[in-house]
């Protein structure tokens, strides 16, 4: 900005900034660099910081570098003060504790339309993550492993879970979640011929299903027959939230 000024007899020219007092944004020093760690607080699994991060990254100066550390659960940042304030500000916001629930499954046993039985489980599930039950044996199973040149086959044990075996994962939503779960009832085989010596007969059945979850409302996902008898189980889910 240039501002010519008129006096006795003279004509004085000022080149600078066209604020009365001070400089204007433009004219004042860049910002230079720095670099900063932010520590989380409650993103504690790799996939929660990558999301976070991946989220910040979208928001903020294209120019601004952040790297994740998961073993220090924290983010690096490399950019201008007023942009580390920023990417703060960001993680304030974005990093909330996680939150969990509590699944209540009822397995109603029926036989020829009369109930015979009713079993609760319950589960506490985090948000986006995955909670496994498993309630039963472990049965043994003789494998052989390929056999190498020159030399002899060697037999190996493996082993299959037995019994009830539930999974389940869960998504948040305003007033409940979304549940993904599966449902497993097997069972030994007693008096079925073998198909090979020491070889045990599996019976399985498996319920895969998703629902939508409000609080404190019990949904029924399906049915189950029980392997090896005359007898179904109902399976029906209730969630509320772990204060």
């Amino acid at each position: 900005m240039m501002r010519i000024m008129k006096g006795l007899g003279f004509v004085l020219t000022v080149v600078g900034c066209a604020s009365a007092w001070g400089q204007c944004d433009k004219c004042q020093p860049a910002e230079k660099p720095v670099v900063e760690t932010i520590y989380l607080a409650n993103a504690s699994e790799r996939n929660q910081g990558n999301e976070l991060m991946v989220t910040i990254r979208q928001m903020v100066d294209s120019g601004t570098k952040l790297m994740l550390t998961p073993s220090q659960n924290a983010i690096t940042v490399m950019a201008t003060p007023s942009v580390i304030a920023e990417v703060k500000q960001l993680v304030t916001q974005l990093d909330r504790p996680t939150k969990s629930y509590r699944l209540t499954y009822t397995l109603e046993e029926m036989d020829g339309g009369k109930r015979v039985g009713e079993h609760h489980i319950s589960l506490v599930a985090v948000n986006g993550t995955q909670t496994v039950m498993k309630q039963g044996q472990r049965v043994p199973i003789k494998t052989t492993a390929p056999e190498a040149e020159g030399k002899v086959q060697q037999a190996q044990i493996t082993y299959i879970d037995v019994g009830l075996n539930m999974d389940a994962w869960v998504d948040q939503f305003e007033g409940g979640v979304r549940l993904r779960t599966t449902v497993e009832q097997s069972s030994v085989a007693p008096d079925l011929p073998a198909s090979g010596a020491g070889d045990p007969i599996v019976l399985q059945t498996k319920l895969l299903g998703s629902a939508m979850l409000t609080f404190g409302r019990a949904v029924t996902l399906g049915s189950l027959d029980v392997p090896g008898s005359t007898r179904h189980l109902e399976v029906s889910v209730m969630v509320e939230p772990v204060k």
